[in-house]
């Protein structure tokens, strides 16, 4: 009789300290219910800024997702406006580098409810809050984890591609905003992944990985 046994790698080694953040620069709650969006925070000139992008609305079906995105700023969220190009997908990922947002990918839900992964890649200026389009992913990937390396370097590691999980490989890719390029940079074996947290402390990332592994049990 075959059964799946459950294998649970962590790995913690510190915890990085951040200044908190007044309570009062905070909003209490988003414009809107939605959830499987993506979030990004960033500070400029002492400005907390808080960003949302896409997701799903209440409604819970495949005409809730939406594209919308809203930034928080001066005691009160913004609507912003969206590139027509821009489809409505859950599951991207949004992460600051120095003065700007960059957002990621994400999966759009047709009526017979298939799923595709987006390529997109956006840079949204924290000041003027303009879209810009960036070179696209070279395998793209939803549901993924964004590591900031140096104010330079965007990693992208793992994530769910079209109707599976990358589960054959680990997927690593990684951004430059000085070059303007995107490329894959890493590609290692590994197990099916189903759930990942990742952070980067001294240069060195951080997993929290659970990962199932085969197991066969003799009656």
């Amino acid at each position: 009789m075959n059964n799946w046994g459950l294998l649970l790698a962590c790995l913690l080694l510190c915890q990085c300290a951040i200044k908190p953040v007044k309570q009062a620069d905070l909003p209490a709650k988003l414009p809107f219910a939605v959830s499987n969006n993506a979030v990004a925070y960033l500070n400029l000139d002492n400005e907390h800024q808080l960003f949302t992008f896409n997701g799903l609305k209440s409604g819970k079906t495949y005409q809730d997702i939406t594209k919308e995105a809203h930034v928080w700023r001066q005691g009160q969220w913004y609507a912003m406006d969206v590139p027509e190009e821009q489809l409505p997908v859950l599951a991207s990922v949004a992460v600051s580098v120095k003065d700007a947002v960059y957002l990621f990918g994400g999966y759009t839900v047709a009526a017979d409810h298939s799923e595709k992964s987006i390529p997109n890649v956006w840079r949204i200026d924290g000041y003027s809050h303009e879209w810009t389009v960036m070179p696209t992913m070279p395998t793209p990937v939803d549901d993924t984890v964004a590591l900031v390396y140096k104010d330079r370097y965007i990693y992208l590691v793992s994530g769910w591609h079209d109707v599976d999980n990358v589960w054959s490989e680990q997927l690593m890719q990684a951004t430059s905003p000085k070059s303007n390029g995107m490329k894959s940079r890493i590609t290692v074996e590994s197990l099916f992944i189903v759930w990942r947290q990742q952070t980067m402390v001294w240069n060195k990332y951080i997993l929290l990985v659970v990962v199932i592994i085969p197991t066969i049990m003799m009656a």
